[in-house]
């Protein structure tokens, strides 16, 4: 009786355990960890009093740029930012060199305290601004920079922000088309994916178009196209609703809608259908039937 009552309590003592061994949980991936908290390329050190207020967006030169000079008027294209990378080194070849323009330079703090940071520089006063944009964060006495790439811009009419799509985070330029700006203005939006320390830029979709074509264009064609999206972000992707007005003078002659999503595959933007505008552009430069 002993014997079977000490072999009956062994089984239950190992039944207990495979139970246990059941709902230990296997060692996960930091991966996701990584992908939802950045991991810092830069630490920048900051005096105690920019590590207590709001930092003039000038101020960033120094601290992304070893190399700036606050009273330089000129940049070395081939100058290395604070992770040590040349991100301007492809504009190291222009006829005239950049300059800074700090009283551009933009600051974009989000409610988690993350900070966008866009410091342009241009050749010439007529040129598309160009600069280095950061996403990084100010904690204590210090300035963490999770990752750098170059934007090419307006000052004026761009606007930053931030989205995650899943687990991905990406850096939205709003450049957009205000009352006051010129006849013909573009409106886009350029896509930056953050991602092992860079800003790797994903795109650029076009968010208001207008193009007119001569009257006897294509046989007597429409003269005026209208384009313009809408977008909003999703678990899935980003949705964008687009819609094509074509008119003359006097009324308008057709209009069309489509709503295509973009899905996020690695390091790229897949689309489900192409733009109702590269699909015009592409109408418009087709020989006549």
């Amino acid at each position: 009786m002993r014997r079977s009552a000490a072999r009956r309590w062994c089984w239950l003592l190992a039944l207990l355990a495979a139970g246990c061994a059941e709902v230990v949980a296997e060692p996960q991936s930091p991966a996701p960890a990584r992908q939802l908290v950045p991991v810092p390329i830069c630490l920048v050190p900051l005096s105690p009093d920019a590590s207590s207020k709001p930092l003039p967006p000038a101020d960033y030169w120094s601290l992304l740029w070893p190399a700036f000079a606050r009273r330089a008027e000129q940049l070395d294209a081939r100058d290395r930012d604070c992770a040590g990378r040349q991100p301007l080194a492809p504009w190291s070849g222009l006829a005239l060199p950049l300059r800074p323009l700090p009283a551009a330079a933009t600051v974009t703090r989000s409610s988690d305290d993350l900070e966008i940071i866009w410091l342009p520089a241009a050749a010439e006063a007529e040129q598309r601004p160009i600069g280095l944009l950061a996403l990084g964060r100010r904690r204590e006495r210090r300035l963490e920079v999770y990752a750098l790439g170059v934007h090419e811009g307006s000052p004026q009419r761009t606007r930053f922000n931030w989205q995650r799509l899943g687990s991905r985070l990406v850096i939205s330029a709003l450049e957009s088309c205000g009352s006051d700006a010129p006849e013909g203005c573009e409106a886009s939006l350029s896509l930056y994916l953050a991602r092992r320390g860079r800003l790797s830029q994903l795109g650029t979709l076009p968010l208001a178009r207008q193009l007119r074509t001569p009257a006897a264009t294509r046989g007597g064609a429409p003269s005026e196209y209208h384009f313009h999206a809408t977008l909003k972000y999703r678990p899935d992707g980003i949705h964008l609703q687009e819609q094509l007005s074509v008119r003359d003078r006097s009324r308008e002659l057709r209009r069309s809608d489509l709503e295509r999503v973009l899905t996020l595959r690695g390091d790229r933007l897949m689309e489900s259908e192409p733009s109702l505008w590269q699909q015009t552009l592409a109408e418009l430069a087709a020989p006549p039937r």
